[in-house]
This record gives C-alpha cells, structure tokens and sequence, in this order.
C-alpha cells in the first residue's frame, strides 16, 4: 500500500543489536536492543524481531512475522509469512514453522510445523488449526 503511494518504509535497528554483514533485511522491520543476527540471514518486510532475540546462520524469515522478547532461531529455521512466535521460544536447527501460525511461550519446536497452526509445550505439539 506505501509503496503505491510512492513512501517507502524505514527500517528502526537499535544501536545495541550485532548484525552480519551479509544478512539480507527487507523494508519496514524494527530490531529491539540486544539481539543477534548471525551470517546469511533473509528477513521480509514488515518483521519485528523483539529485545534478546537470536536469528542463527541462514534463517528465514519471511514477511509480516512477529518474534517476541528472547526468542532463538537455532539456524537454518524458516519461519511462515504472518506468523508469530511468542517470548522464550526456541526453534531448533532446520525446522519450519509454517505461515499464519502462532507459536506459544516458551515452547520448543523441535519438527516442522505446518501452516494455519497454534502449537506449544515442550517439544510444541499442535493444539488447534489457526483458521483465521
């Protein structure tokens, strides 16, 4: 919609945020203080990544996310476009969690989640179909 006004969106990096060189950030995303970026990560538009979160090595993240305070994406992890991960959660390596899904505090993904999901616990298991 900005764009088709002519206005591009700004990105907002807090000054206290570690960031690889080669992570490839789309437009419009907001890093709170204290988080760490690690080598070739893609971020989409329109992404917040909360305070103390981590993006590992060769993450994905795809537009419209939210992650939480204290999140870690263990690397190589693609995360679904509208998607949201709450405070403390912990994607392990390679995993996916699909787009349009709500990922609960403090859980552990520890297999791939498919879209359209809500899912928690330790590992996170799916509770009920994100239907809109």
């Amino acid at each position: 919609m900005f764009k088709q006004a002519g206005w591009n969106s700004i990105n907002i990096i807090h000054p206290n945020v570690v960031i690889s060189k080669d992570a490839k950030l789309g437009e419009g995303i907001l890093i709170e203080c204290g988080c760490l970026i690690t080598p070739n990560p893609i971020i989409g538009n329109n992404v917040v990544v909360n305070t103390g979160s981590q993006v590992n090595h060769d993450s994905i993240i795809e537009d419209h996310v939210y992650i939480a305070s204290g999140v870690v994406l263990s690397g190589g992890v693609k995360i679904g476009e509208n998607t949201l991960l709450n405070d403390g959660v912990i994607v392990t390596l390679g995993k996916i969690v699909g787009k349009n899904s709500l990922i609960g505090a403090g859980a552990v993904v520890t297999k791939n989640m498919e879209d359209n999901v809500v899912a928690y616990g330790k590992p996170a298991k799916v509770i009920r179909f994100n239907m809109g």
